[in-house]
């Protein structure tokens, strides 16, 4: 490929990734992706094209002038939506980090903004997906538990309960 063709694919790409409606795709479906390698470990290709969507959308914001309390509302939402993970709250920490998912999604880049009608139902798809995810992982490791404390005290039947 010479420098020419390189030259001209580059500034349309670079204007794509200035978008911060295609940075907020690029990042949600990039943590998605990551999401499908954590509850599958073992396939290459979600985490190296999530990890590879996360840097692109890195970059994109990069460029952006970006709120500090929204990205500090952000990071909020994910520690809450992974904690979900390990606290039994019944859903109440999910609420918290997806409300704090949605206003810091809408506030995140000053100017251009992101359009509403993508952050609002990419932000409850996120959280309806964590939160089942969650639910999920929470239900797996109390099933782990259960049959690892039935499986160290056996019932056995053939043997004597009372010695004597």
């Amino acid at each position: 490929m010479t420098a020419l063709a390189l030259a001209s694919v580059s500034p349309p790409l670079l204007h794509a990734l200035a978008n911060p409606n295609f940075d907020l795709a690029f990042l949600l479906l990039g943590i998605l992706l990551l999401y499908v390698e954590f509850n599958r470990p073992g396939s290459v290709l979600p985490v190296c094209l999530g990890t590879l969507l996360i840097l692109l959308s890195l970059f994109g914001f990069h460029t952006l002038p970006l709120r500090p309390y929204a990205v500090a509302l952000l990071l909020f939402a994910l520690t809450t939506l992974i904690l979900e993970t390990r606290i039994a709250s019944r859903g109440l920490v999910a609420i918290i980090g997806s409300t704090a998912l949605l206003f810091g999604l809408l506030r995140l880049v000053i100017m251009p903004s992101i359009q509403p009608t993508l952050a609002i139902p990419s932000g409850l798809l996120f959280a309806a997906i964590s939160f089942t995810l969650a639910s999920t992982a929470r239900t797996a490791r109390r099933n782990k538990h259960i049959a690892l404390h039935s499986s160290v005290t056996p019932n056995h039947p053939s043997t004597p309960s009372n010695p004597e």
